[in-house]
């Protein structure tokens, strides 16, 4: 396993690196191509934050702007469960897709890794109960497309917290800090993990669950 991740997050770049004429594709009023990433030690906290009730090898995980893919395939490599990076920009779908060719034969839950090039808004979720996404620079409405399109239960984490949406104590998750507004209403559920800017960056990672009527 060590092996494997040394090799996966050395080999596999994202930041900054984007193509003109996929750009010109990207429907820009949903947000940026353009973004930072979490780092080998950030997905590790997810895990940790999220097993064993959220992420486990019937978990079906999605990673919606999933770069050249490292998070999905350590994901499943590591939890043995379904998961599917979403990205938009094709030279970064390239790479995570040769990286998963390269790496199946050897690591037998790498096979459980998917990737799609295309928008979020393209692609069925619905059975998602986990997913990911760096929203640093999408809007509101590209968030609340996301909650719309999972079903009640699925545990939505990304770096800023959702407007329009309550958020509310999740069971079988601990660890994560609580901010109460009013002393009496939780305002997020959040953990610290570390982004690849730099070496000590780190940023904090919400997490929501989806309810019954949300947003719909």
């Amino acid at each position: 396993m060590n092996k494997f991740l040394d090799t996966l997050y050395k080999e596999t770049a994202t930041v900054g690196m984007f193509a003109s004429k996929d750009l010109k594709k990207y429907d820009k009023k949903n947000g940026s191509t353009t973004y930072g990433e979490i780092s080998r030690r950030g997905v590790e906290k997810f895990i940790e934050v999220l097993s064993p009730k959220f992420l486990n090898e019937t978990s079906v995980f999605y990673d919606i702007g999933s770069g050249t893919g490292k998070m999905v395939l350590h994901i499943a490599e590591k939890v043995g469960c379904e998961a599917t990076g979403i990205e938009v920009v094709e030279e970064r779908h390239i790479i995570a897709g040769n990286k998963k060719v390269a790496y199946e034969n050897e690591y037998p839950n790498i096979s459980k890794a998917m990737f799609i090039n295309d928008k979020f808004q393209n692609v069925p979720i619905a059975d998602a109960t986990v997913i990911y996404c760096d929203n640093t620079l999408h809007n509101i409405n590209f968030m609340k497309d996301i909650v719309k399109a999972v079903q009640p239960g699925c545990i939505i984490a990304c770096v800023k917290h959702i407007q329009g949406v309550e958020y509310t104590p999740i069971e079988g998750i601990e660890g994560v800090g609580v901010r109460i507004v009013d002393g009496v209403k939780p305002w997020s559920y959040k953990f610290k993990a570390p982004y690849g800017w730099s070496y000590r960056q780190t940023g904090y990672i919400y997490l929501y669950q989806v309810k019954e009527g949300d947003l719909k």
